[in-house]
């Protein structure tokens, strides 16, 4: 282990124990200056991942380093160097990470818990060859039952069999439509299976369940299902897993993998409550379709209730977008559920593999070739492709828009360019190459397009082998090679290297597929069946956005719109490994989508630095939650899967925020917050009328408003979203701002709709009249939540806006004790003899700390930083 690693690592640990000061002293200057960066939690050191979990990642490691490598990983290795797809780095990635996560279950088992955790990878990064990797150390560790959920459709769920069957169990007891170049696995007949390729678990499976739950404990044998999300399917596996009697079910030792954990498994229907812990950040729901036998909440109840079937169980999720993972609440728990599927007890961030081609390249500012390979369209190209009208006497060629052609003629080009690379003796994998259209989600959308490329390829497909007209066709893609790939990367082949293959009678475009992927049709992406490879144009939406890999995607047209960073992030199916091909991989798009990967691109970052920072500080994901940045546009997941999530801001300007959360069961906070604000108000002049709601003071040093901070006693977070710590650093650290417009505002007592007749008891400074607000609290099942969801007036805040512009400024309000509810839905509020303290604070634009997030959503309940 490298000193880095040793130094960084006895860092982390000095900080669990309190004992930095200490370690810093004892560092020599060379040591210091080798870990100095990290001392302020902004970089963190990455290996083969980071961990942050609850148990001492030293203790993973140092226990990790004695065990070694045992038969089924080896074979498992082994199969991968043999199919020479992974670097030696990436393998040795797995090995690391999977030994620490099979260790860190085993101590949760031996303390009799079952584990929860979650592995974040890339997009089409290979987690299924990680997870792949980790149930080979299951079956070495004499786990006995595997389950891998795997998507919500058949095509993903078959697509995970095969590969399990390849690198992991072998192929015995499958039945595939072609041969399977496949793993030998140690013990060919230590499996044995729930469910096949084209077989999930049927209705009358569950029957049997329990008898092969026993037959593969008597016999040493592993258990393995591998199934669809779907209500229908997991409820046969429940029933026949709760035939089985508690001594079989005792001696199971089970592995639940829930591949995209972060789709179809998290709970959208909540458990008794029904509100957002932050109304701010009501947005859409999921965007997809669901049935009784895809919805989110019965999965989810369906996938705890079978967890909870057995003493030793790991639930281990993986994702590339843990956006919903990282919003689940904690600290939900029933006695028939059990535990949430938050990943309390570890949570894994993959490091990226070095020839991964992800978003950095295509939207971000990864090496020297940012937006080269994306090309941008007008924002009605969709819209103009849905548009377009046929006939028998239509001209093919003259009604396809010009976006569309363009893409399909880069498919074209850069498969004859793959085909001559190989036989130049070029490696260049898989065999298979592959272009994906997108850009609608809807069925009827994606056969108008599915006909339109059909004959338009057909058209060309003419052209390409007719002595007359082949020149033109070879004119228009000769211009095209080199208006797009010449021009950008010069070096490139020439033309006329590749163009004979293109035109030859039995010639590349020839074998050309153009396949609709969707609900509706019955065509399967099947490329085992294809041993030459399959070069197939996948028109599709849902079913080509979720885990389902298109092999050898080289070129996509991408037109879809969806305002959430998962769903937009798991479109970007281009995402992968190019190995001998960068250079031809291209994404058709419009420039606002390229502003929204851009922002992905940053946001995801900050989640990884986050997970990174934190194994640094040594918390475990109950000590702190990961920020997700906030986008004014886009929202971080789906609506319903943000029931428990909250809103902070980091930099407040050209932000209002108020504090709709108020204590207003608490008499004696309200007390204490109503005589801090009598100081405060008494701290300053006499104030001037306020658009006949009050009083205003133009001016006030920020020092004072930052010292009323202090001692007013709001909810902030982690279960509320107004944080006056952040508040005061951001006051503090910003320099701009030097002064601040105060106002109090509101209506008489005798104007306000309350169910107390008598006003409180409020003595203010400068023989100022109280002024009240009526505000309701949002009302469940009968219950207040003391969340009034806005405090503020339109008026005040253009009131006051317009007293000085450029200047911040804060409003005082006091909330009427026993205010009526102002709908069906609401409650009133608790009377009481002490006004109810409330503020809104503005800040114009202004020059403050330097950051591109200034909002990031967590999770209630957990502390959303660390500044320690």
């Amino acid at each position: 282990m490298s000193e880095r690693i040793e130094l960084l690592q006895a860092l982390r640990k000095a900080r669990k124990e309190g004992a930095l000061d200490s370690f810093l002293g004892d560092l020599t200057p060379e040591e210091f200056s080798i870990i100095e960066q990290n001392l302020f939690g902004e970089t963190a050191h990455r290996v083969s991942g980071t961990l942050v979990t609850s148990l001492e990642h030293e203790e993973i490691l140092n226990r990790g380093k004695q065990v070694a490598n045992k038969d089924h990983f080896k074979a498992y290795r082994s199969w991968q160097e043999s199919l020479g797809k992974l670097p030696k780095k990436s393998l040795d990635s797995i090995e690391e990470t999977t030994r620490d996560i099979v260790n860190l279950v085993d101590h949760k088992f031996n303390e009799d818990e079952r584990c929860y955790g979650l592995v974040v990878g890339y997009v089409q990064s290979g987690k299924t060859g990680h997870f792949s990797g980790l149930i080979s150390r299951a079956v070495d560790e004499n786990f006995t039952f595997i389950i891998v959920l795997s998507g919500i459709l058949n095509d993903l769920r078959r697509q995970t069999q095969i590969r399990l069957h390849k690198d992991v169990f072998g192929t015995s007891g499958i039945k595939a439509h072609a041969p399977l170049n496949a793993i030998s696995p140690p013990k060919i007949s230590k499996f044995r299976f729930l469910t096949d390729i084209d077989s999930d678990i049927g209705s009358g499976e569950f029957t049997i369940v329990d008898e092969d739950m026993k037959k593969v404990i008597e016999d040493d044998q592993v258990l393995v299902a591998i199934t669809k999300k779907n209500t229908s399917v997991l409820q046969h596996l429940l029933n026949g897993i709760a035939n089985a009697s508690d001594s079989i079910k005792g001696q199971h030792k089970v592995l639940i993998i829930d591949d995209e954990a972060d789709h179809a498994t998290v709970n959208t229907g909540g458990e008794g409550e029904e509100s957002f812990a932050d109304s701010t950040l009501e947005g859409e729901d999921e965007e997809d379709p669901t049935d009784d036998d895809s919805d989110p909440s019965k999965t989810n109840l369906l996938v705890r209730k079978i967890i909870q079937q057995f003493t030793r169980t790991a639930y281990i999720g993986y994702t590339a977008t843990p956006y919903a993972n990282v919003l689940i609440d904690p600290f939900l728990e029933t006695e028939e559920l059990g535990l949430s599927l938050y990943p309390r007890d570890f949570i894994m961030n993959l490091s990226k593999p070095d020839d991964y081609f992800g978003a950095e390249r295509f939207f971000g500012t990864e090496g020297d070739d940012e937006g080269l390979h994306v090309i941008l369209h007008p924002e009605d190209t969709a819209e103009e492709i849905m548009q377009v009208e046929m006939n028998i006497d239509t001209n093919i060629q003259d009604v396809v828009p010009s976006g569309l052609q363009e893409a399909m003629l880069d498919f074209i080009l850069t498969g004859a360019v793959k085909h001559h690379r190989r036989q130049q003796g070029k490696s260049i994998h898989p065999l298979h190459h592959s272009m994906l259209v997108h850009v609608s989600r809807l069925n009827e959308d994606q056969n108008v397009i599915h006909t339109m490329v059909n004959q338009l390829m057909s058209e060309w497909k003419v052209l390409a082998s007719s002595m007359i007209e082949q020149d033109d066709f070879l004119e228009k893609l000769e211009h095209r090679w080199n208006d797009e790939f010449v021009s950008k990367f010069p070096q490139i082949e020439a033309f006329e290297e590749f163009s004979e293959s293109i035109i030859e009678d039995d010639g590349w475009i020839q074998d050309i597929k153009v396949m609709m992927i969707n609900s509706k049709s019955d065509e399967i992406l099947d490329y085992d069946a294809y041993e030459g490879g399959l070069s197939v144009i996948a028109i599709g939406g849902n079913k080509l956005s979720r885990g389902l890999t298109l092999e050898g995607l080289t070129v996509s047209m991408y037109m879809r719109k969806t305002r959430m960073y998962d769903s937009l992030m798991q479109m970007g199916r281009w995402f992968g490994y190019r190995q001998g091909y960068e250079d031809l991989v291209r994404v058709h798009t419009t420039e606002h989508l390229y502003s929204w990967f851009e922002w992905l691109v940053k946001a995801e970052d900050a989640v990884r630095r986050d997970i990174d920072r934190y194994a640094m500080l040594g918390v475990s994901p109950v000590d702190v939650a990961v920020r997700i940045p906030w986008h004014d546009e886009l929202t971080p997941t789906a609506r319903n899967k943000m029931k428990y999530a909250i809103k902070n801001i980091y930099n407040y300007s050209n932000r209002t925020t108020e504090s709709i959360h108020l204590p207003i069961n608490e008499p004696a906070r309200l007390k204490a917050n109503f005589s801090a604000t009598q100081t405060f108000l008494g701290s300053l002049s006499t104030p001037v009328p306020f658009l006949r709601r009050g009083y205003a003071w133009g001016n006030v040093a920020k020092e004072l408003v930052i010292a009323y901070l202090h001692e007013i006693d709001l909810p902030g977070p982690p279960n509320a979203a107004f944080d006056t710590v952040g508040l005061i650093r951001f006051l503090e650290k910003t320099d701009a701002i030097e002064t601040i417009t105060v106002a109090h505002a509101g209506r008489d007592w005798s104007a306000i709709s309350t169910t107390q007749t008598t006003a409180p008891t409020a003595l203010l400074p400068h023989e100022m009249t109280p002024r009240y607000v009526g505000r309701s609290q949002i009302g469940i099942k009968g219950e207040g939540t003391g969340n009034i969801r806005v405090i503020s007036d339109p008026q005040d805040r253009e009131g006051v806006r317009a007293l000085a512009p450029d200047q911040p400024s804060l409003i005082v309000y006091f909330v009427a004790p026993g205010s009526k509810a102002s709908s069906e839905t609401r409650e009133n509020l608790p009377e009481g003899a002490t006004p109810i303290v409330g503020l809104a604070l503005r800040f114009p634009e202004t020059e403050g700390p330097l950051s591109d997030v200034r909002a990031a959503v967590t999770v209630r309940g957990l502390k959303g930083d660390l500044n320690e």
